[in-house]
């Protein structure tokens, strides 16, 4: 990761690739229809977006998906956020 981030114009596929596919996860949902773990459609997905959009510079982005995790109790999201918005 700290490889990426450090030559993000070099990695930049692999950047929108990861973008992309929590994204997705998202767009999929929690279902029953599949064998999955517990969050991978929801808070997990959300909170995971928040820490890539955090890492990489986009805080207002980072904020809006921790909130969505946060909503689910989902706790590192809460915390992430407690952190982000202290004044």
């Amino acid at each position: 990761m700290d490889t990426m981030f450090y030559n993000m114009e070099r990695y930049a596929y692999v950047l929108s690739f990861i973008e992309r596919c929590f994204t997705r996860c998202l767009e999929i949902g929690e279902t029953e229809k599949y064998d999955r773990v517990r969050g991978t459609g929801s808070f997990l997905a959300s909170y995971n977006l928040g820490v890539f959009y955090e890492v990489t510079g986009q805080v207002e982005k980072a904020i809006y998906f921790y909130k969505q995790a946060a909503y689910e109790g989902y706790e590192k999201a809460i915390e992430r956020l407690n952190m982000l918005l202290k004044p």
